[in-house]
């Protein structure tokens, strides 16, 4: 990945327009690919791939050297628009597969869809401190005495196999409906239902204990409001997507009349069918001129407008909590 956006960089220096358009199509081609992927990691580096190229067609445009033909625009706004089928890009964590995978380590399994903890749940790896006293092992798992006898403990408090099921069950419908709401649509207070759902288990030291399975798995990807760290993947993606049509229709606009539009509005239909929407807000996407220049911008976390400013910490991108998301031009 890095090898090739070092290739994207030395094509536009070079002012190589089929060295650069095979680079950034590669860029693109993979995140295409991997976003067939079914697991979480796998959708979010496709997301990462992609957004890299669409960041480097931004680039290029800032100046707007020449090297790209209005055809060559038109080539990537096709391809850009058809990332994943088009329209708006949901983001979904593959809770499901892992969780499956968790019961089949760690529950045993009636017969009838119930089960009881295994000892193997609280297991420490061969070759660890605590394995060396091991009296038995499975599947490259040690299990000391003690070991045992927490295992035996535990299985008398969490949660049954099939009990968690059923909780798993409760929050994928939960975030399957968090993920179908536009950004501008969730609210940090009062949190989502999906979140008041596990924060109740989070506040009571029995079912932390009870449903420690799930809330270990959930962790990585449960904080508050905005900060859902799966689920705005694709609403960020999307919103980067329609920033670059919408750079792709202001560059065609510019040469084709030798002058900015004013407003966004100016480029639909025949550019863009539409001008698209800010994923914060719901509101159209920020564009104005300075300078005699565009700027093309989000309002961002804290749904501010503030005049196209940055946010202090630029490192964080997408969740940045200050200042704008600026699309256009590329720094």
């Amino acid at each position: 990945h890095r090898l090739l956006e070092l290739e994207m960089i030395a094509a536009r220096d070079a002012k190589n327009r089929e060295r650069w358009l095979k680079a950034t199509g590669a860029m693109q081609s993979m995140g295409q690919q991997f976003s067939r992927g079914e697991f979480l990691i796998i959708q979010l580096i496709s997301l990462h791939y992609t957004k890299t190229a669409w960041r480097h067609y931004r680039r290029e445009l800032t100046e707007d050297s020449g090297m790209l033909t209005d055809s060559d625009l038109q080539d990537l706004a096709h391809r850009v628009a058809g990332y994943a089928g088009g329209g708006r890009l949901v983001q979904r964590i593959d809770t499901p597969m892992f969780f499956e995978d968790l019961l089949q380590r760690f529950y045993t399994d009636d017969g009838h869809g119930n089960g009881r903890l295994n000892p193997l749940y609280v297991a420490e790896a061969p070759g660890s401190a605590k394995s060396g006293n091991a009296n038995s092992q499975r599947d490259g798992l040690s299990l000391s005495f003690g070991r045992k006898l927490k295992g035996a403990a535990l299985s008398g408090i969490v949660a049954s196999r099939s009990e968690l099921q059923q909780a798993m069950r409760e929050i994928e419908i939960l975030e399957a409906e968090e993920a179908d709401k536009p950004l501008w649509e969730r609210k940090i207070d009062p949190p989502s239902v999906l979140k008041q759902f596990v924060m109740k288990w989070q506040s009571s030291s029995w079912d932390r204990l009870r449903y420690a399975p799930v809330l270990k798995l959930l962790q990585p990807m449960i904080s508050s409001g905005l900060d859902w760290r799966a689920n705005p993947a694709g609403e960020y993606a999307t919103l980067h997507r329609d920033a670059t049509l919408v750079t792709i229709a202001l560059t065609l606009h510019h040469r084709r009349h030798h002058e900015w539009p004013t407003e966004l509005e100016q480029l639909t239909p025949g550019l863009l069918p539409e001008v698209p929407l800010d994923r914060f807000n719901g509101k159209p996407l920020k564009y104005k001129l300075v300078n005699s220049r565009p700027l093309l911008y989000s309002v961002g976390q804290n749904r501010l407008d503030d005049g196209g400013v940055p946010a202090s910490d630029p490192t964080k991108g997408d969740e940045a909590p200050d200042g704008d998301i600026r699309f256009w031009p590329v720094d």
